[in-house]
């Protein structure tokens, strides 16, 4: 069905199964080293025992979140055409930012470079999914908390597990969850019922509060989209770092020439990558919180050079 696809269906799948498997591959590691996270606080086994339980809890959190936000990005590109998915890419951008997410913008820079316009409201999309993720992780999030730190030999109570006194990490997490479960459950309640788009997009008390509750969420993909940029920039600063390693590095000068030369091309080259990540969040960013509820993305005219002078290089 997408034997002629412009959108790198597979590359995105994979991406998203990448980022799985590092979550799933960090919580398990976790729990392997229990015993030496608890170690670390000595005689105070309550701290150890919750500052533990935390961090299993937060990477349940991120492995719940990273595998939902991986099966709404399939389904997205399994039920749209490569039309919508282009006018929709923010979709891409602010769903795809999990464990794996420093893979993200290679797969942005890689879609068709080509001036798009949403046609799905960004604010009740986002707000329906990433409610789902809050609901679910905020669940899940609280289950392992409670899971780790009431069973076992070193079991601790409820009450030692909330004791301030003890360690912060318990009422930090419990905070946590809570709201995730709160705000994702406002999301459910809302988005979730029969015409609910159409009482979103209506003028009634109803449809303002989930306006204001669609804000929260807002936030939320504001800060994933704020996160790519930061993943852009450390992209650019890792091949200034390899220009100036090849500038003062010590050796034969043919080959410091040569290594000079590769460094400065690929440097070009991730400028405009780096450009072109950067407009393209920073114009999500503003299309989500305009007035219309529309997204605008116009193409980069110095992604196109950076193709062809890389095309050229390879021949």
């Amino acid at each position: 069905m997408y034997g002629n696809s412009r959108i790198p269906r597979g590359l995105i799948n994979f991406a998203q199964i990448l980022g799985t498997t590092i979550a799933a591959i960090g919580l398990l590691s976790t729990i392997l080293l229990a015993g030496q996270i608890v170690d670390l606080f000595g005689s105070n086994e309550i701290a150890g025992k919750m500052s533990y339980a935390t961090l299993v809890s937060f990477e349940v959190f991120i492995l719940f979140k990273t595998i939902a936000s991986g099966v709404a990005i399939y389904k997205f590109m399994k039920d749209n055409s490569d039309d919508d998915i282009l006018n929709n890419k923010f979709v891409l951008a602010a769903l795809s930012l999990n464990v794996g997410g420093f893979f993200t913008p290679f797969i942005l820079s890689s879609l068709p470079n080509v001036d798009t316009r949403s046609n799905i409201n960004p604010r009740y999309y986002l707000t329906r999914v990433l409610g789902i993720i809050s609901l679910g992780g905020g669940i899940s999030m609280l289950a392992a908390l409670f899971l780790v730190t009431l069973t076992g030999a070193e079991s601790i109570t409820v009450s030692q597990m909330m004791d301030t006194n003890n360690s912060v990490a318990g009422v930090i997490t419990v905070a946590f969850a809570g709201l995730m479960i709160f705000i994702g459950t406002l999301s459910a309640s809302m988005f979730f019922t029969k015409n609910s788009n159409n009482i979103f997009e209506g003028n009634t008390f109803l449809s303002k509060i989930m306006n204001a509750v669609s804000i929260i969420f807002l936030v939320m993909a504001t800060i994933e989209l704020i996160w790519l940029i930061f993943i852009a920039v450390i992209r650019l600063l890792g091949a200034i770092g390899n220009m100036i390693r090849a500038i003062t590095t010590d050796g034969n000068a043919f080959v410091k020439l040569f290594a000079m030369m590769f460094a400065l091309f690929n440097l070009t080259i991730t400028i405009y990558y780096v450009t072109y990540i950067m407009r393209m969040a920073v114009q999500c960013i503003s299309g989500i919180w305009t007035k219309n509820k529309e997204v605008v993305f116009t193409k980069y005219s110095g992604l196109e050079d950076a193709k062809i002078k890389k095309q050229n290089r390879q021949y």
